[in-house]
């Protein structure tokens, strides 16, 4: 099961948010909702007020995907754990694939 779908222009990234955690991460482990959607499990040490944690999460996001902030969009989640982010890898310097690849590599880290 993947965490991700390929969408026209990007890819749409699934992501069950902690907030107020320890440490900044995302935990290579996956989560299964009970409707059966996968999402990578990522912590932020942001509190999840005046979307602060979402927007450490896409600074997280950018930082470890290596792409910029701008091209990363939440688009479902804004007040739930359980979140959508738009990537668009149309005006990056960055093709779907290896996005896809980059995403897929740090699922496995926990898998290993």
């Amino acid at each position: 099961m993947n965490c991700y779908t390929v969408c026209d222009g990007g890819v749409l990234l699934n992501i069950r948010l902690t907030p107020n955690a320890r440490k900044n991460a995302l935990l290579a482990e996956l989560y299964i909702s009970g409707d059966a959607k996968t999402y990578l499990k990522a912590a932020v040490t942001a509190v999840p007020e005046d979307g602060k944690a979402n927007k450490a999460l896409t600074k997280l996001l950018a930082k470890t995907l290596k792409i910029a902030p701008s091209h990363i969009t939440l688009k479902q989640g804004e007040t739930h754990r359980n979140k959508t982010f738009y990537i668009n890898t149309l005006d990056t310097k960055i093709d779907t694939q290896n996005l896809i690849s980059r995403i897929t590599a740090l699922t496995e880290e926990g898998s290993a």
